[in-house]
């Protein structure tokens, strides 16, 4: 399904203090939009902040702690413009499972140790490793970790130092281990990206091409995991 923010299209004052302000015309109508598309196939999910870049670190809490609520072992959390292989997404939690049973998984398809850009740090100069956004696959404790304990300072991102969600991620990561003494096996697939937006004219053709044949296949694979 389709993880979406609130539709924002407002170029008035974020911090005015405007009681009974109406949103704009293009996020009522974008808001309807979204509302019939969920009524007619429940596959969108919508996370309580506006859609703007800055505020990904929100939207990824949102999607961990949907993943977490409804039980699966495993969420990843795929850019719109990517599609996941999901012959390599399921080999690679057999891998983990069988060699790394008493760790948690965090996966993804692009290492950066942190330390390349200086919009990377912290604060104060933390750097941790991460995967950048394209497709990031967490297991389930670590997620609980990241959404249940830890969800105070996760949602404080500032003291991260960064907007970015996938910077981030590597802090909250960083921070889990640290402080709940969990051991997390990091595997790095570039073959996890199965085809991109870039190949295709719109998302349904992108959908249709990789997932049409993948999901006849293994649809009973799909209870283990959310994406």
């Amino acid at each position: 399904f389709f993880v979406v923010g609130i539709p924002s299209f407002d170029d008035r004052r974020v911090d005015a203090h405007s009681q009974g302000q109406l949103p704009t015309a293009k996020e009522t109508n974008v808001s309807m939009m979204l509302l019939d598309e969920y009524k007619m196939y429940g596959d969108i999910w919508v996370t309580p902040n506006r859609d703007y870049y800055r505020d990904m670190n929100e939207k990824l809490l949102g999607v961990l702690k949907y993943g977490v609520e409804k039980g699966a072992d495993y969420i990843i959390k795929p850019d719109d413009d990517y599609c996941v292989s999901l012959a390599v997404l399921n080999q690679t939690i057999t891998n983990h499972e069988k060699g790394h049973a008493d760790s948690e998984l965090y996966a993804g398809t692009n290492y950066w140790e942190g330390t390349e850009y200086q919009s990377m740090r912290g604060p104060h100069g933390e750097t941790s490793p991460f995967m950048s956004g394209a497709i990031i696959v967490v297991s389930r404790k670590l997620a609980e970790i990241l959404v249940g304990p830890d969800w105070v300072p996760n949602v404080l991102r500032g003291s991260y130092g960064t907007s970015s969600d996938d910077a981030n991620l590597g802090k909250m990561i960083d921070r889990a281990k640290e402080e709940h003494n969990v051991s997390v096996n990091t595997v790095v697939n570039r073959n996890l990206i199965q085809c991109n937006l870039w190949r295709h004219k719109t998302l349904a053709e992108l959908f249709q091409d990789c997932y049409s044949q993948d999901l006849a296949k293994k649809k009973s694979t799909l209870v283990k995991w959310s994406i």
